[in-house]
């Protein structure tokens, strides 16, 4: 009964001593495992404070020292008198470097875990309460990474289209400067901050499953998009809007559906690619659905998260009696598209499984009406001695609509070569 009062006296001093420094840096489970630790040091002076306090010897007034080893052995009395000076002298201790640095390693490894899709999240009650007021508009998730925090223009142009159209926007991002976030905040999108754990495929899972906490978040909508800065929009909004509403008029709403701009065999498995999902009311409200983002692993390798996510999630799909395909489609650009072929012959691609359409037909693509190119073939598309650089070759893909796009490429190029 006394290890349970001392317990319990312990933690009544962690909240008061929590409350008193009004620091969110000073949290009552930081104050009591420092307390704990100061006395695990010292066992046998903790046992002779409490002896001594069985016996009526109070000496939490004498010394600021040893009210605070009073403290860290129970005694009722340590906690009266000016708490901000008992405090100070706790966070003088290595104790409490310690108790920081172990709750930094347990929280961290918190967001690591599967299940905890909120701990990796910043704002996600703030971004649901703006998704309950548009219950029915269509859903657009968009998940971004910069170095220097910095929102493409073209993307930009992009959202305030959609929002036009009547979407509904969020953006995911693990860092976004101050400029980025003022834009954002101008437009109403809301942002949702998330630890960068499983790259843009983890994002996607950590959404999906916020989703999936409450039915009436996807009860009223027709579509649900994924998608990430992989890409940059080509043609401006209107082309990016067009496409969107080819790919949802494409989905028989009898049906659960997922689209993709493009579709590959790449690693013998079929699957639309990552870069750009689309998936319609029975799918994302169907259990197949909840089950692969809550089960999907985002804590390995690129090729892990590759695997697993993308390839991995158009597998389930499809053995699950889902449709699956793409808006640009291996098949249609090989027998629709003349000039594929001779994009492909200039990397040496020879059969389905090497094509990459995204990076290996990027031009036939564009000229077929897709509205998004890979920042891939522009930065680092692996490429053959007599092939020109494709920055060399946009130009004629480019209209009115696109000059935010070359500010993108000129800021992309800075952060992309950017000294750590």
């Amino acid at each position: 009964m006394a290890r349970l009062e001392q317990a319990l006296q312990l933690r009544r001093l962690s909240r008061s001593l929590s409350i008193c420094s009004n620091d969110p840096d000073v949290p009552a489970r930081r104050v009591m495992k420092a307390l704990r630790g100061l006395g695990a040091g010292r066992p046998r002076l903790l046992k002779g404070l409490r002896a001594g306090g069985r016996v009526g010897l109070d000496l939490s007034s004498h010394h600021p020292k040893l009210r605070l080893w009073s403290a860290a052995a129970g005694h009722p009395k340590a906690g009266c008198g000016d708490a901000l000076e008992l405090l100070q002298m706790l966070q003088s201790t290595e104790a409490w470097h310690q108790a920081g640095e172990t709750l930094r390693r347990e929280a961290a490894n918190r967001r690591l875990q599967l299940w905890n899709h909120r701990g990796r999240l910043k704002h996600a009650d703030a971004v649901l309460a703006h998704l309950r007021q548009h219950p029915q508009a269509p859903l657009f998730f968009w998940h971004h990474y910069d170095r220097r925090g910095l929102l493409p223009r073209s993307w930009m142009a992009v959202f305030q289209g959609l929002k036009a159209a009547g979407w509904c926007v969020v953006v995911s991002s693990s860092e976004l400067a101050a400029e980025a976030l003022d834009a954002l905040q101008h437009q109403g999108i809301p942002v949702l901050l998330r630890n960068n754990i499983g790259l843009c495929l983890g994002a996607y899972r950590d959404f999906c499953c916020l989703l999936n906490e409450s039915s009436d978040l996807t009860r009223a909508r027709a579509t649900l998009v994924l998608a990430n800065d992989s890409t940059l929009p080509v043609g401006g909004a209107n082309a990016f809007l067009r496409t969107l509403s080819l790919m949802a008029d494409e989905q028989d709403p009898a049906l659960g559906q997922l689209s993709g701009i493009t579709d590959s065999v790449e690693r013998d498995r079929y699957h639309v690619q990552s870069y750009l999902l689309m998936g319609n009311a029975r799918l994302i409200q169907a259990p197949a659905w909840e089950q692969f983002w809550r089960e999907f692993p985002i804590n390995g390798s690129k090729d892990d998260l590759i695997n697993q996510g993308e390839l991995g999630l158009s597998q389930a799909l499809l053995q699950a009696g889902f449709t699956v395909k793409a808006r640009f489609s291996l098949i249609h650009m090989l027998l629709d598209e003349s000039t594929t072929h001779g994009e492909l012959a200039r990397f040496e691609v020879r059969e389905p499984r090497e094509v990459n359409l995204s990076l290996f037909a990027w031009q036939s693509l564009l000229k077929q009406g897709c509205p998004l190119l890979k920042k891939q073939v522009l930065f680092n598309l692996p490429l053959r001695q007599t092939l020109p650089l494709p920055l060399s070759e946009l130009k004629p893909y480019l209209g009115p609509d696109d000059d935010g796009l070359r500010a993108d490429l000129e800021d992309l190029l800075r952060s992309r070569y950017l000294n750590p």
